[in-house]
């Protein structure tokens, strides 16, 4: 009740002070009235608690307080500068009905939630609410109110539509309100009333219609299209109550006895409408006391220029003017090639005096020619006066010829089209000019990469090409990138990096060139840079050189599937990509294919480095790196460009002095000989490619312990789905289950029985390979050709640190120290101490001592065995007592332990020692080659295993992998087909012995010789 009450005395107030000046008061409660509050208008715009803000002109109550003013607004006081207002000692400029101003309080206010974007209208103000307010609302006839500064405001609620007179929606702004319609009627009554529903004044009506003469320059207008209900408001001097609004009007018009074209106007504000579709829709207003031409007449009202078409104003707010015209007249009929668009209510001037003299005011939201700029004004023809307007209250529209415009928003977006809707890739600044390429309806179209992007036109102004900092040619392009996220372009023309625009996250946008840590781009037809580090760039596959942007850029090698790290590029290198794979660039490093993570690097030349790789190439010959290699370019000094991780392994292309020669990303490098471990790697090359190999094994009868898998023929097996593996059943009565296909069988299974099956056999598409029922099977069947594939190849084998050692070169040293060895030898029974022995044993026969003591330990249980610590025997002999010798061997046995033996030997490497005769055999052969001691038994076994084995001019094996799988043989090196053993597993089982020998050791070389098939 308490905003009621303090509206209602505001309004009480405005009903006494200002409409009824006859309303029966006394005159002690009006003064009283007029000192508390006084009417004001607002000089400029004023915000009200951050909910609304009231517009310039709005006319307001208030009290006077210490040089403020205070208003009331929904019983709450709100305080303004006094300097931002004008105090209205006319009354007249309310323009309000007091017989609605009397229904409005005769009605119980209700408390409502007013919603946000809602418009509160009071004649010709209007504002938008910015949030949701609580308010007082008075309702009546359909329509709501609130008091704002004892104002009452129609609310209209976002999107509202409001009715005219005949039922038609039109836009609020857009149309003369019915209170202007109301107050048009009570300003335009004579002092002659007569009853509507009499036939006088009927056919007076009709006669004042139909006998107005249309000037040569009115436009066609029907007579009665344009009729009393349209007329805008203008208050006259003298005003009567009526006591019904269907009133006519009988009225005396001065201006058929008139032959002037000029009249002047007789109110504070003279609405000009133009017709539209025969609805009168306000745009401007003219200025109480100026002067203006008619260009012709209608009926009440006057027709004028209008910015090159009709405009109507109410002839009885005006008088025939006969005097000196305003300096500013003009008879021209032109108004200019361009047009602006009114974004509040614009005020025209006229300076022909010195000062600004406003003589007229375009309404909001409306278009009109302007003739040229002048500064911070635009000049107009006006109701045939020329006046300027200034550019704060309104926008220019563009025009065809308009190729520049100029951003007027903080930031304006900047769509693409993206299968049929707009998605946002950038935005523009403020205050910056582009050039647009086309236009799309209210779209600008520009350039934004390769592509076109859209800006809304009317978040921007029309400008020139010379206000445009930079002409770029979008064509000049290079490459592209893709933002790693919201990436803002610099423009730097002025010697500053000031902002004009932004690349959203995630696009690809093409750029012109790469300046140390900044990317030239073309921008909306203008250069602009992006930082580097918010980009990644893209590669294409004719872009074949690529510099690394950190420092430490790790190099990868796939090792089964997973990524190892084997080495460094180093920041600003610039290095040659073979491929690339994803997100990744291959490059050539060590003895793989390097991969490079291409979201760390940036495209370039191979004018960019010195030392590239014309026509050299990798030898045999492999090092492995030490801790911190370091790898040089010397074209112009010892420059690092790159790094490897320890235990790399490094192809040569050959030695020069101390320094080693590689290629690393297709550069030439050098590291010195001490950056590189003794151990060598060394490919040798044959003239036959793995299947064939293992063709060929398979008919030398393989043997394998390896039961995992076996194999059934297909016609006895009911699969089920599709793809393997698959749970298959036996349809068979009794099946067999086979080694290899119609191979030997480890046994059957009956029908019904449920098999996994993994695949078709390798070697006959008639069988399925399945997980073998009798893998518990133990003893020795034919291994398959899968079995095969495995086992003899290197690449499964030569990066694994143990298994690699099927590859050690056993016929070259290790150059590892006596105490070194000794370490191997501790605890090791009859050879412990023994390792000065091994060492000149294996010294003399050429062969590896490590391997040799791996050897002798595994044949003897670490020097534990019956051979390794001495079998005494007896010499066979016939019946003369002489030995027997057969073959040039002479035959020995076992000594029991009641005889004195004739000897004592010693076989520390098991040679002779054949399965089911190994201590009789062994002893025989240490007997016949003079090993009755232990140093003998080493030093004689070294030079055997040499000689008849490693060293061999007949099957050359001096690897193990060589041994098993004699390469040699079937590429014609050899003649003989041997092979140390039929167990395909042979070579694989023996490194894990010869690992852990080495594992003991701390400085050694090692020399691998890895095959290598075509």
């Amino acid at each position: 009740m308490l905003k009621k009450i303090i509206t209602c005395s505001l309004i009480l107030f405005l009903v006494l002070s200002t409409i009824t000046p006859s309303f029966a008061t006394t005159e002690s409660t009006q003064n009283e009235s007029e000192e508390e509050y006084q009417l004001y208008r607002l000089l400029e715009e004023v915000s009200i608690d951050d909910l609304f803000v009231l517009p310039k002109d709005t006319l307001i109550f208030a009290q006077e307080e210490e040089g403020h003013l205070l208003i009331e607004t929904n019983g709450n006081t709100f305080r303004i500068d006094a300097n931002e207002v004008t105090k209205l000692n006319d009354s007249k400029e309310l323009g309000i009905d007091k017989e609605f101003i009397n229904q409005l309080l005769d009605t119980e206010p209700l408390e409502k939630n007013v919603e946000s974007k809602s418009t509160l209208h009071f004649n010709e103000t209007e504002f938008t609410l910015k949030e949701q307010v609580d308010f007082e609302v008075f309702s009546l006839e359909d329509s709501e109110y609130v008091f704002i500064a004892g104002i009452p405001y129609k609310i209209s609620q976002p999107n509202e539509k409001v009715s005219n007179s005949e039922g038609e929606l039109v836009e609020e702004e857009s149309k003369v309100s019915e209170e202007d319609q109301k107050q048009q009627q009570e300003n335009n009554t004579s002092n002659e009333l007569e009853d509507p529903s009499s036939d006088d004044h009927t056919q007076n009506k009709n006669q004042e219609t139909n006998s107005v003469e249309d000037d040569s320059n009115q436009d066609s207008i029907e007579d009665g299209q344009i009729t009393k209900e349209d007329k805008s408001s203008s208050t006259t001097s003298e005003k009567k109550e009526a006591d019904s609004s269907t009133f006519s009007v009988k009225s005396v018009d001065i201006w058929t006895q008139s032959t002037t074209n000029y009249f002047k106007v007789n109110v504070y504000s003279l609405p000009v409408y133009i017709n539209k579709n025969g609805n009168l829709i306000k745009q401007a207003e003219l200025r109480e006391g100026q002067v203006y031409k008619r260009t012709g007449s209608l009926s009440n009202w006057h027709i004028i220029d209008f910015g090159g078409q009709s405009g109507y104003v109410w002839k009885d707010s005006t008088s025939p003017f006969s005097g000196n015209l305003p300096k500013n007249f003009t008879n021209s009929n032109y108004y200019g090639d361009r047009t602006i668009t009114t974004t509040n209510n614009a005020v025209i001037y006229d300076n022909t005096s010195g000062s600004l003299v406003p003589y007229g005011m375009l309404v909001k939201n409306i278009n009109f020619p302007v003739i040229s700029e002048a500064g911070n004004w635009y000049k107009v023809n006006y109701a045939n006066r020329v006046g300027y307007i200034h550019k704060n209250g309104v926008k220019p529209n563009f025009v065809s010829s308009d190729n520049y415009f100029e951003v007027t928003v903080h930031s304006l977006p900047i769509y693409e089209s993206k299968n049929g809707s707009l998605v946002k890739v950038g935005e523009l600044r403020k205050n910056e000019v582009y050039k647009r390429i086309g236009t799309a309806g209210n779209w600008h179209a520009i350039q934004f990469g390769n592509k076109q992007g859209y800006v809304w036109s009317d978040d921007t102004i029309p400008a020139n090409e010379n206000e445009m900092a930079s002409i770029a040619n979008p064509n000049n392009t290079s490459g592209t990138f893709t933002t790693k996220d919201h990436t803002v372009v610099y423009d730097n023309t002025s010697g500053e990096m000031i902002p004009i625009g932004q690349i959203s996250k995630g696009n690809s946008y093409p750029y012109e060139l790469i300046a140390g840590n900044w990317i030239k781009v073309s921008f909306g037809n203008r250069y602009g840079y992006v930082y580097k580090e918010w980009v990644n760039f893209n590669f294409t596959s004719s872009q074949n050189y690529f510099r690394v942007n950190e420092d430490y850029l790790p190099v990868y090698h796939n090792v089964g599937g997973s990524l190892e790290k084997v080495g460094h590029l180093v920041e600003n290198q610039v290095y040659k990509r073979t491929g690339s794979k994803g997100d990744w660039h291959e490059i050539k490093f060590g003895n793989k294919v390097g991969y490079v993570w291409s979201k760390s690097t940036q495209p370039s030349s191979s004018n960019a480095a010195s030392n590239w790789n014309t026509n050299l190439s990798d030898s045999n010959t492999q090092l492995i790196a030490r801790n911190g290699l370091k790898i040089y370019d010397n074209t112009s000094g010892m420059v690092l460009f790159a790094r490897v991780e320890e235990g790399t392994t490094i192809p040569i292309i050959d030695k020069v002095g101390n320094w080693y020669r590689v290629l690393i990303g297709n550069r030439i490098g050098y590291f010195y000989e001490t950056g590189v471990s003794d151990h060598v790697y060394n490919y040798t090359n044959y003239n036959i490619s793995l299947n064939d190999m293992v063709n060929r094994q398979l008919t030398y009868n393989p043997q394998t312990d390896d039961h995992t898998y076996a194999y059934v023929h297909k016609d006895y097996i009911r699969r089920s789905g599709s793809g393997y593996p698959f749970t298959g059943t036996v349809n068979a009565t009794s099946l067999h289950v086979r080694d290899i296909p119609n191979g030997n069988s480890y046994g059957t299974i009956q029908s019904g029985a449920k098999v996994t099956v993994v695949g078709i056999s390798s070697m006959n598409s008639s069988w399925y390979k399945i997980k073998n029922p009798y893998n518990n099977y133990g003893g020795w069947m034919k291994a398959d050709k899968d079995q095969l594939n495995y086992y003899m190849n290197p690449k499964n084998f030569v990066n694994n640190p143990v298994q690699r050692l099927q590859f050690l070169r056993l016929d070259l040293f290790s150059n590892t120290s006596t105490s070194q060895l000794a370490k191997l030898l501790v605890n090791k029974g009859i050879l412990t101490g023994k390792q000065s022995v091994f060492y000149n044993a294996a010294k003399d026969a050429g062969i590896n001592e490590v391997y040799l003591i791996a050897h002798s330990l595994l044949e003897t249980g670490n020097g534990t065995s019956e051979l390794a610590t001495g079998i005494p025997v007896m010499i066979e002999r016939n019946s003369s007592g002489k030995p027997i010798v057969e073959d040039g061997v002479t035959q020995v046995r076992l000594a029991t332990t009641a005889e004195k033996p004739d000897s004592v030997v010693y076989n520390v490497y098991g040679i002779g020692a054949y399965d089911g005769c190994a201590k009789r055999c062994g002893a025989e052969y240490a007997f016949n080659a003079g090993w009755t001691n232990v140093d003998k038994a080493i030093y004689g076994g070294a030079k055997f295993i040499s000689t008849d084995f490693i060293k061999s001019s007949v099957y050359k094996q001096n690897t193990l992998y060589k041994m098993k799988w004699n390469p040699g043989f079937f590429v014609g090196e050899s003649n003989s087909p041997h092979q140390y053993a039929t167990d395909i597993g042979w070579a694989y089982k023996q490194v894990n012995r010869i690992s852990k020998t080495f594992d003991l050791l701390d400085n050694y070389n090692m020399h691998l010789d890895i095959p290598s098939f075509k």
